[in-house]
């Protein structure tokens, strides 16, 4: 051998590029299976699953001919195994994977006649049995090798040995050439342990001419071994360690007397029990190592590391002899230390370090020289690593490195769409962004301690070595091992995988690691690979040597003298063993030939030039194969697969010139193979084919004049994907986002603006009707008081406008007297008023809102204002004819308005001092009266119930403290009572109660109310209020006309919003050609509902049993009392969806007159609006809409384009950001109903302004928004707790019981309880439980006082407020502006766009994405329209035109296509759907993966799943909101989430067997599934995303799971199938969902019963404060792990493929720990 000085010239760090040669390889088992097709093959393959893939995808390759025979002719497959327990395993395995039937001879078929029954009934194509039983069915002529056209022998290396398989082979012997059977050999056991390469070579050529095949590969690594960089490999010779001392020796001879007593010790024991010697032994072993590797300092180093695991050992040991054994080594290793200190203190000088070469071996000082020649020099040091210090390992782990370089092996954890890489620079791959000069090194070492002891030491020699100081380090030595030092704790484990992550993210440079590396795991390409110690087998040498895989790498081993002869003979052992077994490869030739001059062969053809312009880049020969390498990454893929292209070289003989044909992946747009020009080599051949292909990418627009590949970033500029990008103001959320909010002025309808009338000018008078719609029934109206019906009084309310108001639906409103509907209807439009006329109806305005209502507050007045509603709300009395009727009622007009600003306070009240009170009967029948010897600055009002006859003044005093009534306001206010003979007034306190758009056994939420118990409600209705006559004051205007005005807010504010939809409705018509512009005369437009049927259920219960039990039918019972069904209140699953009643009745919807104003209105309001309906179930159904519009577009629109870049078109498109620029330009947010409508807070009286206020510009941004007005929203459903935006106060529920100081004092009351309740189911009632009571908390604390103007949670109320001071401070004005999400328009599109799906169909959907400025339609010039156009002079869009048929146009692509069809039997996957394809292509194409390149005639299934993707995810959110409108909006977006994900489809796929019909070529999909078919066989059912994933056989810990991973392919081909019926239905919807919909049924039913949650979602609902997900983290096999820590219960520990299945893992995890 060399001296180490000589061979050590030369090596160091390379700048120079790498040559690419070669394409990337497919992965080996293609190439073997490949192999395996061509001809007789003899595969050895070490894992299981890597046999299984070859032998199944070989069966299924081969499965055309099992199809095609019949009768006579049938033919058979068999598979031969070695023992009668593994026909069973492998049975189960084709079932799997096949669709073929498969046949097993056991002991049931008892004799040979038996077995040959069998196999005549069971027509199996596949067969399964042992070698024994094989050679007896041959014997007997049972199967003949005429009828078998396959036969897989597993562990075939016993061919050569044992007489079974030499017997069958002997049949072949007698059987011709064309009928012979075709034969696959696998086996695991060809290389074990060490033999001479005389023994493999005559070994494998006895194996091929017994089954006279060729010999493929008998190691995995040998495709590393063909297509890897080849490494320059050097040995180099290293001395012992010298010094003059004879310690040394002495030591060594201690250490080895130690080892042979204790090998004495197993030699002379007979005991059976485990070995108390073997770790003791293992500890005398690494310190002998350490010595004899690295010298006096690894001793003394490793010493110290052995004797505290010997300590750990001794400690939990119960053993007194293992004890013994542990102190007696200890004392041997302490003693040696000893002797080693004190000899190095000898031979080092004075001052010297101890960390000095004199006290290590040579071979560490030769390790040490080999990496100071990979210090990087002049300008590159600056970007080295920094040096290792003694904390080096705990450094912090930096992204940047991460992001630049990523290894080849880390390809499964990049995402499925390749395109979300950042483009790189031209001419530099991403393997070479980080300094290809830089150090990437690898030491290999034996022994578990010795990576961690040459780490350390290293970093104690940087000290002393400047040349040194660039190499960061880490050293790694594996888990999961036994004996000392072998098992590792969880935090070890995930500190070696932190290690071994920063060396994939070349934050450390060299890893110094044990053969756990050699194989398996995961790393970059590295330049220099180190043996430290010799590799003691051929396979531990070539994968050491295949991590050498940069370009100019090194792979040095280094070799004691002691040991060189040995060494030497091993050495050239393994590479003749590697020559042997590369020339056993057959199925790809090697290239040959020595170093390529560039420049020399870039002048054998032209450059290719894509721009004529000077300073162009230009593609040379050399650089082609590296542009199609990086073309083909580009390419959409999973995790499972890896593009690369595919050729083949012809040779000629005639003038020894080489051509190469070259086929890109399947997911190519260039599908047709392109020849090259013939080349002298192979090389230069496959290197022209590049740049020929390469020409033909840039014609097809694949590459771009940079010579890059075209990714998803250019597609930005398209036209149609141009949008202006607002700029992110910091503070600020992004534009498009939740977290951003502006401001907008709310509308006000354009009818209704600056329309107050003038004097002397005709106006409009319509009438405010109101009828009762539905009484309250008598289960609510536990008082049994007398119902009002607004039809029986003489009066009612007006409104008097300058202009016309559009007609408009009923709606109803909600009083404590029923439901009422109400409507809004012209009286006349020529009325006339003179000045005085039009004076009087303001101050009556006025007093209405002013005094009744006390609307006014000191920021706004009365005033006209332009923009603002405008208009006068007056009197009308109804005439004898009824409507035709209705009159203005002056008289009454001038009462009232007299007493404008001054309704509270008369002039003047009676003095019955000097003269009796006189009471009169009908003064008080229908009167609003109010206390005068109390609250006389904000006098109570009080409604008269009943006027008590028989209850007199002088009646006794329920209480004994009083005697009479009399003595009570004598003894408590001093008062003295005139009139002695007048009855009392039974009253029911005015509601506190204005928005009246919501029942009133409803709260704010939307959410029923408790009702009482049966008692309760008994003794809730003595709790009456009795007031005297003599002491009320009698308002002017009556109770009948009082509870009209109550009720003007919410029916003017509900009329404000119809006409806003109604505009916008119009605006549809005109601009988007959705409906008609101008209506019928008489159209009927139905009724605004909400779809309750609480008042009338409850009061037809109550008709059919006359008793208030009886509403147990509608009622769940709790602890006695009787509860409202919450089953049937918004926001629960069983609950009516607040639909529109033209949406649930279709025959009433006319599709040509457009959506109805109550169908816009819904699609307007947002959810913290609080109404009765909002655009969360039109929204959802718009999203889905959207999303299917707009796929549908791009797939037509661009057939040429791949999957990957369609999915980002589209994101772009239907992202939040583009839906809200689009509606904002179409001005939607000031129509849009954003907050809780609360009168006397957030609206505007007609006729009324802000005064001396300064309004915020139009869409002003906020500078900040307090915490106490979250989003739109956030919220939904979360709780009653809660502070919206618009609510001027926080609910009183919120501050804790009535004991707030700044509430005013609760009224006397005439009864002991001294508490009033209404005579109804109002707000203020206590038999309310507003939000649950907590445990030991009485009820009384959340009872609410009757005059307690603050009781109601959120609503307006008819009194005083607490101080306008203490209220929060808005950024915007409340009244005429309001806060809004970007997102909320965003979501109020697609509320829009589902509105005109629901009411006009599929094409208004179209036309108004369209209008709002989405391209889903062509315009009509561009489309073929034809017969489909409806021939509208208006229709300025046409119809989509399918694209062609996916069948390539070559002329053997139809013989190809049925070739493939017969590959999976295309007749039997059409029988389960229940559908038979037009044109089968389609099919095809749904099942072929990307990975199946041996698909030449169509693309693969990534189009298709795109489409049916989206197809699916419409139909189904279609289906779910046609028919299960019984769900709130936010159970049926649950429920959409349920059935629209991977999980479901993934298990439905295996359900119906598509996994069977599936074409794939992907090792690592095979394996994933087949896991998961087994899962879900075992489990017997779909599973679900809520479904429990564990892995079966798993130990149910809480510290890490791993659940079974759901394989996204299986998924996709659900979805890509969908999409092949669509398109070859003709893009009939109605045709997809007669397939899917029996397929899906189950489940929809199953998961509407009973809804699912996902694992995540449902952990954060058990524990929202306490659960927080931590960041992902990667395991040293790759995979991903994520930690959710639940605070004080534990952390939880999820492994997956990626972060969300990891995520979703752990959530799993804790929800059964939470749950025991």
């Amino acid at each position: 051998m060399d001296k180490p000085h000589r061979l050590l010239e030369g090596v160091g760090p390379s700048i120079a590029a790498p040559l690419q040669v070669n394409f990337t390889p497919r992965q080996y088992q293609l190439e073997l299976l490949e192999a395996s097709l061509k001809r007789n093959s003899i595969i050895c393959l070490q894992t299981g699953s890597a046999k299984d893939f070859i032998a199944v995808m070989l069966i299924k390759e081969l499965s055309s001919q099992l199809r095609k025979a019949t009768g006579g002719n049938r033919l058979v497959t068999l598979f031969t195994v070695n023992s009668e327990l593994l026909v069973l395993q492998q049975v189960e395995v084709i079932r799997i994977h096949t669709n073929l039937n498969v046949g097993q001879f056991t002991e049931e078929c008892g004799s040979p006649d038996g077995f040959q029954s069998s196999l005549n009934r069971s027509s199996c194509q596949v067969l399964v049995l042992t070698s024994e039983q094989l050679f007896q069915s041959l014997s007997s002529g049972i199967l003949q090798l005429s009828s078998i056209n396959a036969i897989i022998f597993d562990d075939c290396h016993r061919a050569c040995e044992e007489r079974p398989y030499q017997g069958i082979m002997e049949f072949f012997d007698s059987c011709p050439t064309g009928g012979q059977p075709h034969i696959l050999g696998l086996t695991s056991s060809l290389l074990v342990g060490k033999f001479l390469p005389s023994n493999l070579e005559k070994m494998l050529n006895d194996l091929e001419c017994t089954l006279k095949g060729s010999i493929e590969t008998a190691i995995n690594v040998q495709s590393v071994s063909r297509y890897g960089t080849k490494p320059n490999e050097i040995v180099i010779e290293c001395g012992p360690y010298e010094s003059s001392s004879p310690c040394w020796g002495e030591l060594l001879v201690i250490l080895k007397e130690t080892l042979g007593n204790l090998e004495k010790y197993i030699s002379n024991s007979s005991s059976g029990r485990d070995d108390p010697t073997e770790l003791p032994r293992q500890a005398i072993q690494e310190a002998i190592r350490a010595f004899m590797g690295i010298g006096p300092l690894g001793l003394k180093l490793m010493v110290q590391l052995l004797l505290s695991e010997i300590e750990k050992q001794e400690k939990h040991s119960t053993s007194s002899f293992n004890k013994l054994l542990c102190t007696y080594v200890c004392s041997q290793l302490r003693y040696a230390r000893k002797r080693c200190t004190i000899e190095c203190a000898s031979l080092l000088d004075e001052g010297e370090s101890i960390w000095s070469p004199k006290l290590v071996t040579p071979k560490f000082r030769i390790l040490l020289d080999i990496l100071q020649l990979f210090k990087p020099q002049g300008d590159h040091e600056a970007d080295s690593t920094k040096c290792n210090t003694e904390e080096g390992n705990d450094a912090n782990i930096g992204t940047t490195a991460a992001d630049n370089n990523v290894c080849d092996e880390e390809a499964d954890d990049m995402p499925e769409d390749d395109d979300n890489e950042e483009e790189e620079e031209p001419g530099v791959t991403g393997r070479a962004r980080r300094n290809s000069f830089t150090l990437c090194g690898i030491v290999f070492v034996e022994g578990r301690f010795m990576p961690y002891l040459l780490d350390t030491l290293l970093r104690k020699f940087q000290k002393v070595n400047q040349g040194l100081s660039f190499v960061s380090s880490c050293s790694i030595r594996g888990h999961g091992l036994t004996g000392l030092g072998g098992k590792q704790t969880p935090a070890q484990a995930r500190r070696q995988e932190q290690m071994l992550r920063r060396f994939r993210r070349h934050e450390t440079q060299l890893l110094f690691a044990t053969s756990v590396l050699e194989e398996g795991v995961d790393v970059p390409r590295c330049n220099l690979v180190v043996r430290f110690d010799p590799p003691a087998q051929y396979p531990s040498y070539i994968q050491s040597k295949g991590r050498a895989r940069a370009h100019s790498s090194f792979f040095i081993l280094l070799v004691d003298e002691a040991k060189r002869v040995g060494f030497a003979k091993d050495l050239e052992d393994y590479r003749e063993i590697d020559n042997i077994l590369q020339s056993k490869c057959h199925f790809r030739e090697a290239d040959s030939g020595g170093q390529l001059d560039i420049d020399e062969l870039d002048g054998l053809l032209p450059p290719f030039l894509p721009s004529k312009a000077e300073g162009s880049p230009k593609l040379t020969l050399t650089g082609a194969i590296s542009l199609v390498n990086r073309y083909c990454s580009k390419l959409p893929s999973d995790s499972f697969t890896h593009l690369t292209p595919t050729w083949s070289i012809t040779h000629s003989t005639d003038t020894d010139l080489y051509q190469c044909t070259l086929r890109l992946p399947i997911n190519s747009p260039l599908r047709d193979p392109v020849v090259g020009p013939v080349m002298p080599s192979k090389k230069t051949a496959k290197m022209a084919a590049a740049l020929e292909i390469c020409k033909h990418l840039h014609s097809a627009g694949e590459i771009n004049a940079e010579l890059l590949p075209v990714g998803k970033e250019m597609i930005l500029e398209h036209k149609e994907l141009k949008a202006d990008l607002e700029e992110i103001i910091e503070g600020e959320g992004r534009p498009g986002t939740i977290q951003r909010r502006q401001y907008y002025q709310k509308a006000v309808a354009e009818c209704l603006a600056d329309a107050l009338p003038s004097p002397g000018t005709h106006c409009y008078l319509y009438a405010i009707n109101m009828r009762m719609s539905v009484p309250l029934p008598a289960v609510l109206n536990v008082r049994e008081r007398k119902i009002h019906d607004p039809e029986e009084t003489p009066r009612c309310f007006g409104i008097l406008i300058s202009k016309a108001v559009p007609k408009v639906p009923s709606f109803p409103v909600y009083t404590r007297d029923g439901e009422l509907s109400a409507s809004i209807d012209l009286v006349s439009s020529i009325v006339t008023l003179t000045s005085v006329e039009l004076e009087l109806a303001k101050e009556f305005h006025q007093c209405v809102f002013s005094d009744v209502l006390r609307l006014q507050k000191p920021n706004i007045s009365f005033t006209q204002q332009a923009g603002l509603a405008s208009y006068v709300v007056i009197p009308l009395n109804k005439g004898q004819s009824g409507q035709d009727g209705l009159t203005i009622d002056w008289s009454f007009l001038k009462e009232v308005s007299q007493c404008s600003k001054s309704l509270d306070h008369p002039p003047a009240l009676p003095n019955y001092t000097v003269e009796e009170f006189s009471f009169d009967t009908d003064q008080y029948e229908d009167a609003v009266v109010t206390p005068i010897y109390r609250n006389i600055d904000q006098p109570q009002r009080y409604f008269v119930a009943e006027i008590l006859h028989d209850t007199l003044v002088t009646s006794p005093f329920p209480s004994e403290k009083y005697e009479k009534y009399i003595d009570y306001f004598f003894e408590r206010y001093e008062i003295e009572i005139s009139n002695f003979r007048q009855p009392l007034l039974d009253v029911d306190c005015m509601s506190s109660r204005l928005n009246l758009l919501t029942p009133r056994y409803l709260n704010h939420k939307g959410k029923a109310l408790p009702i009482g118990s049966k008692q309760a409600k008994k003794s809730n209705a003595q709790k009456r209020q009795f007031l005297v006559p003599e002491l009320c004051y009698i308002y002017p205007i009556p109770a009948s006309m009082w509870r009209k005005a109550i009720c003007l807010p919410s029916i003017l504010y509900r009329l404000n919003s119809l006409l806003l939809a109604e505009e916008l409705r119009v605006i549809l018509a005109r601009e988007a050609t959705i409906g008609s512009v101008e209506l019928p005369e008489r159209y009927p437009y139905s009724p605004l509902s909400f779809g309750w049927q609480g008042l009338e259920t409850l009061g037809r219960s109550q008709e059919v049993t006359g008793q208030s039990d009886a509403i147990a039918d509608t009622c769940n019972h709790s602890n006695g009392d009787s509860v409202i069904n919450l089953d049937d209140a918004p926001g629960s699953e069983a609950y009516s969806s607040p639909m529109l009643s033209d949406s649930l009745h279709g025959s009433l919807v006319n599709k040509d007159y457009g959506p109805s104003p109550s169908m816009v209105l819904q699609a307007l309001t947002m959810t913290n609006a609080s109404d009765g309906f909002n655009l969360e179930r039109l929204e959802m159904l718009g999203d889905s809409f959207l999303k299917q519009a707009v796929t549908v577009y791009l797939f037509c629109r661009y057939p040429s384009l791949h999957e990957g870049k369609l999915s980002f078109m589209r994101s772009k498109q239907v992202s939040n950001y583009n839906l809200y620029r689009l509606g904002r330009r179409r001005n939607l947010a000031p129509w849009m109903q954003v907050c809780l409508f609360d009168p006397a807070i957030n609206w505007l009286p007609p006729g009324y302004a802000i005064k001396e206020t300064q309004h915020n510009p139009f869409c002003v941004p906020p500078e900040q928004i307090e915490e106490e007005y979250p989003s739109d929203e956030e919220g939904v459903d979360d709780g009653e707790n809660e502070f919206d935006i618009g609510t001027w106060q926080p609910s009183p529920t919120d501050r804790g019981p009535l004991d707030d100081p700044h509430l005013p004092p609760t009224i006397d009351m005439f009864q002991p309880q001294e508490i009033d309740y209404d005579s109804d189911m109002s707000d203020d009632n206590d038999i309310y439980d507003l939000g649950g009571l907590e445990a030991g908390q009485s009820k009384s604390q959340w009872s609410f006082a009757v005059d307690d103007p603050e009781d109601v949670p959120g609503l307006s109320f008819i009194g005083p407020r607490s101080s306008h001071a203490d209220l929060p401070k808005l950024p915007y004005e409340i009244h005429t502006q309001q806060s809004l999400s970007d997102k909320s328009i965003a979501d109020c599109v697609e509320a829009l766009l589902g509105s005109c799906l629901v009411s006009c169909g599929f094409r208004s959907g179209l036309l108004f994405l369209c209008w709002v400025g989405l391209k889903v339609l062509p315009e009509a010039d561009e489309a073929e329209t034809g017969d489909r156009a409806d021939g509208r002079e208006s229709m300025r869009y046409g119809f989509l035109t399918q694209p062609p048929s996916p069948l390539l146009g070559a002329p053997e692509s139809e013989i190809q296509l049925n070739q493939l069809l017969d590959k999976f039997g295309h007749e039997r996957f059409e029988a389960i759907i229940g559908y038979s394809f037009r044109d089968k292509s389609y099919l095809l194409q749904a099942l072929t993966h990307a990975s199946y390149h041996m698909n030449h005639v169509t693309d693969c299934y990534q189009r298709l799943e795109f489409l049916g993707d989206a197809l699916l995810d419409y139909l189904i959110t279609k289906h779910l909101y046609d028919n299960y409108r019984n769900l709130s909006p936010g159970a049926l977006t649950d429920l959409r989430s349920a059935l629209v994900n991977n999980t479901i489809f993934a298990s439905l796929a295996v359900k119906y067997h598509f996994h069977q019909f599936f074409l794939y070529l992907s090792p690592d999909l095979f394996k994933v599934i087949g896991n998961f078919v087994s899962y879900v066989k075992e489990k017997k059912e779909a599973l679900g995303m809520e479904s429990e994933l564990k892995l079966v056989g798993i130990a149910d810990t809480d510290e890490e799971q791993e659940d079974i991973e759901v394989p996204k392919a299986l998924g996709d081909i659900f979805e890509s199938i969908a999409g092949a019926v669509y398109l070859d239905s003709d893009m009939s919807m109605e045709a997809v969902w007669d397939v899917y919909y029996p397929m899906m049924r189950q489940q929809i039913e199953q998961y509407a019963a009973n809804l699912p949650i996902s694992p995540v979602r449902e952990l954060l609902e058990m524990e929202p404060e306490t659960a927080k997900f931590g960041p992902p983290e990667r395991t040293m096999d790759g995979k991903t792990r994520v930690t959710v820590n639940v605070v004080g219960k534990g952390q939880f520990k999820g492994v997956g493929r990626n972060y969300r299945i990891a995520k979703a893992t752990a959530a799993r995890c804790a929800l059964r720990h939470l749950r025991k």
